[in-house]
């Protein structure tokens, strides 16, 4: 004790910050993958957006297509008394009211700052920040996955940025769908089917990551939602397969995630809303047959600067699933 009390203030900060600055350079080492392809998507955003768009009191740019929809959700949300569902809001379009998930305003995120409200600046939105998310996401998810299946350093960041740059998370990133850009839940779900499982806790640890990620789903979008509650599904049939924690786990773990998808959507409010509902679209919007191969057009952009567009149905961009000539080349290397 007498020797550690004469060490001076001073040299013990010099040595903790030694340490912190260690830990950070071996992390950064060790996650050059993930790290890097992270930075590919960042540049990217700021590409297709620029820097203003990060700024949360800037709301001009929102202004437009369905991003003034989702932004209006929040601005209502942020000024209307709490209650159930949650993310209800009573004045938007009174006297029908909806709610954030009807808005596509991110419930989950509305919610964590509506207590912080009136801290906030009159003119807050998060929707740039979230679009950098996903697209940060998309690429650091992609390459941590190419980690855990033995990928190279170069490797990682190749596929990471390949994710990052595919035509699909451009496309829902043009056309105002920032909800529906968090791409990486599937990515990440879709990896955890492919990295294998060498023992009870790395099972344990992808029957915890799917149901986390159907609880973030069902606050973001109930499009996502089905998608995510299939694979985490899948994902408890492959980990029952695997025996590492026999079959009642990897059950209980998929009743689990379908009980709490059901729960948190009808918190939400998508089910039970009173009054007259309706909707539209039903036959119209779909996916072509050729959506892997078929770079569509939309507002005059072409998708694709090597193939023709294919003839297309009216609401058939919503389907737009090209994989871009990138994809194509490696599905049809990994074929080979």
């Amino acid at each position: 004790m007498s020797e550690v009390s004469t060490v001076p203030p001073a040299v013990r900060a010099r040595g903790g910050t030694r340490r912190v600055l260690s830990l950070a350079a071996r992390f950064a080492v060790e996650q050059a993958g993930p790290l890097g392809a992270a930075l590919v998507g960042f540049l990217t955003f700021l590409a297709m957006y620029g820097p203003a768009a990060l700024d949360p009191t800037r709301l001009g740019w929102l202004i437009r297509d369905d991003f003034s929809q989702h932004l209006l959700g929040w601005l209502f949300f942020r000024n209307s008394p709490l209650g159930f569902p949650l993310g209800a809001i009573p004045g938007y379009l009174h006297p029908l009211g909806t709610t954030l998930g009807y808005t596509d305003s991110l419930p989950w995120v509305g919610l964590l700052l509506r207590p912080f409200s009136a801290l906030l600046p009159a003119d807050f939105q998060y929707i740039g920040p979230w679009l950098c998310l996903c697209v940060v996401m998309q690429g650091a998810v992609g390459a941590w996955v190419a980690r855990r299946m033995g990928a190279t350093v170069t490797l990682q960041w190749l596929i990471g940025a390949l994710l990052v740059l595919s035509p699909a998370m451009f496309v829902r990133m043009s056309m105002s769908h920032d909800a529906l850009s968090a791409h990486w839940l599937i990515v990440l779900l879709v990896g955890l089917h492919l990295v294998p499982q060498r023992d009870a806790r790395d099972a344990t640890r992808a029957l915890v990551c799917g149901f986390v990620l159907c609880v973030l789903a069902a606050g973001i979008h109930p499009v996502l939602t089905v998608m995510v509650l299939a694979l985490s599904v899948s994902l408890c049939a492959r980990t029952a397969l695997e025996g590492h924690r026999g079959w009642r786990w990897p059950v209980l773990a998929a009743v689990a995630n379908v009980a709490a998808v059901a729960g948190l959507l009808t918190a939400f409010g998508y089910f039970g809303m009173t009054g007259p509902l309706g909707a539209a679209g039903f036959g119209d919007f779909s996916a072509d047959l050729a959506t892997f191969l078929n770079p569509l057009g939309y507002r005059h952009i072409r998708w694709s600067r090597f193939l023709p567009t294919l003839n297309q149905g009216g609401g058939q961009y919503e389907g737009f699933g090209y994989l871009g000539v990138g994809g194509l080349f490696a599905l049809g290397a990994a074929l080979v």
